[in-house]
């Protein structure tokens, strides 16, 4: 980037130190160029951060689940109350996959094994074995027909168990 460069005293007497002045648009580029190389670790970091399972819940299930899973009951199910009564058994994982907000979303299944993993240490108190990715992958590769029927029948299996 060229700078100009103006002096104001083009012979200066001994003793005398010249004074530079830049101009106003050297200036904005300058002060430009330096916020910019001071972002570049931040915009690495955001990018990084932009990818993680929280951010990917909010994105594709916290539209409807909202963000502290709370949902809109009996549509949306508050996943603070479902999801730890699902997690407990297979059937409901496998369901917790194969809903269409989950097996639908346009993340690769590494990525779903993030968020649900993410949601069963932020939604589902208790210790639940984490998903693996090929679970995921296994769960998600086949389709529920009726959803809705298929929560009901879980959840009210799952209040029955001792």
């Amino acid at each position: 980037m060229l700078m100009r460069i103006h002096c104001l005293d083009r012979s200066p007497q001994p003793g005398y130190q010249s004074r530079l002045r830049f101009s106003h648009k050297s200036r904005i580029r300058a002060a430009a160029v330096t916020l910019l190389l001071s972002l570049l670790p931040m915009g690495k970091a955001l990018a990084q951060h932009g990818q993680g399972p929280q951010y990917m819940y909010l994105l594709h299930c916290g539209g409807c689940h909202i963000e502290n899973g709370s949902g809109m009951p009996p549509a949306i199910p508050d996943l603070r109350i479902t999801m730890p009564k699902l997690a407990s058994h297979d059937e409901g994982r496998a369901y917790m996959v194969q809903v269409p907000g989950a097996s639908q979303a346009p993340v690769t299944d590494a990525q779903l094994t993030e968020i649900m993993n993410w949601m069963l240490r932020t939604f589902a108190e208790g210790t639940f074995r984490p998903y693996t990715e090929s679970e995921v992958t296994q769960h998600r590769a086949n389709k529920v027909l009726d959803i809705l029927a298929l929560r009901r029948q879980l959840i009210a299996e799952n209040l029955e168990a001792p």
